[in-house]
C-alpha cells in the first residue's frame, strides 16, 4: 500500500495516488486514535522503543494525521504517535502507553499525539492494595492509574510479600468490563508473576468477602519480561470493583524475609476498558 502522496499538482496527483477507497481505508483507521498533549521530554525520555518517519505533506494536516495513524497502526508495537514540534512532515512512533484521560501538566513542552488506549476506566480511579516495600518506596502504587507508562522497571508497583496481596480499584461507577489488562516490569522478575486472579463487583467489600465478587479471569504463569497478561469477557460484566490479586505459596517464603519476590505482587500497567 502507498502511504506517502505526494501533493505536488495541488490536489490532481493526489487523487491519482491516494484513490477514495484509501482514504478511506485512512480514515477508519485515525478513528482508533484519540488526541492528547505529552510532554516532549517525558515521551523521549520512556521511548523504550520508538522510529521516526518523514512523509510527504499531503494537501492537508489532517490527511499527514491519517497516514501517520495508519503507519502506528501497521506497527504491532506502538501504541502511541506524536507530530514533530518543527517539522510537520515527521512523525514519532512510541511503544509506551499514554492514555487517552492522561492530563499532561508540563504544556510548555507538549507535543500533539494521538493515542490507541482511548478507554481506560482505570485512570484516577481510588487505588488501594499492599504497600510498596521499604527497599523499593518509589515503586508505588499510584502510577498504576496515572494514565502514562514508559515500559520502565523503575515506574512499576513492586508489593510487599504479605500473604496473597491484591490491589483494589474503584473507577466511581459501574461500567460494562471488557477487558483487564496487565503489563508486567520489562525484566527477568517477570517470571514471578503466578497465580493471579482477577474479580469484579458493584459493591464495595473487604479483603476477606473479595470471593464473593464474580470471576473475570486467571492467570497461573509462567511469565516473560514487558508480557501483556488480558483479561477478557463477552458480553461484558457490569461492575465498579476491579481486585487482582496472587495467591502465594507460603511455603516458598522465607519467615519475616520482607524482600522475597515469590511472595509479591508486581505489576506495571493496569487498564480497564
Amino acid at each position: 500500500m502507498q502511504l506517502a502522496c505526494s501533493s505536488t499538482m495541488k490536489g490532481l496527483l493526489l487523487k491519482l495516488i491516494c484513490p477514495a477507497v484509501l482514504l478511506g481505508t485512512l480514515a477508519t483507521d485515525f478513528a482508533h486514535y484519540k488526541l492528547l498533549m505529552v510532554s516532549n521530554s517525558t515521551v523521549f525520555r520512556g521511548a523504550k522503543q520508538f522510529e521516526s518517519k518523514a512523509i510527504n505533506e499531503g494537501e492537508s494536516a489532517r490527511f499527514s494525521r491519517l497516514v501517520c495513524s495508519t503507519m502506528c497502526l501497521q506497527m504491532v508495537w506502538c501504541n502511541l504517535w506524536c507530530a514533530d514540534k518543527l517539522d510537520k512532515t515527521t512523525c514519532h512512533f512510541f511503544e509506551m502507553y499514554v492514555v487517552a484521560g492522561y492530563q499532561e501538566t508540563n504544556m510548555n513542552d507538549a507535543l500533539k499525539c494521538y493515542t490507541r488506549k482511548v478507554i481506560d476506566y482505570a485512570i484516577g480511579a481510588a487505588i488501594t492494595g499492599a504497600p510498596a516495600i521499604d527497599i523499593m518506596s518509589m515503586k508505588v502504587i499510584d502510577p498504576l492509574v496515572d494514565g502514562i507508562y514508559t515500559r520502565k522497571g523503575s515506574e512499576c508497583y513492586f508489593s510487599g510479600d504479605e500473604s496473597d496481596p491484591f490491589v483494589i480499584l474503584d473507577i466511581g461507577s459501574v461500567k460494562p468490563i471488557r477487558r483487564i489488562l496487565i503489563v508486567l516490569q520489562p525484566n527477568k522478575m517477570a517470571d514471578r508473576f503466578t497465580d493471579i486472579e482477577a474479580r469484579v463487583g458493584v459493591e464495595a467489600k473487604t479483603e476477606e468477602f473479595f470471593s464473593e465478587y464474580q470471576s473475570f479471569g486467571f492467570y497461573d504463569g509462567v511469565s516473560s519480561p514487558g508480557q501483556e497478561i488480558l483479561f477478557e469477557k463477552d458480553p461484558p460484566i457490569l461492575a465498579r470493583f476491579i481486585v487482582i490479586q496472587r495467591f502465594s505459596d507460603r511455603s516458598l517464603c522465607p519467615p519475616q524475609s520482607g524482600y522475597d519476590y515469590n511472595c509479591m505482587l508486581q505489576m506495571c500497567h493496569i487498564e480497564i476498558a
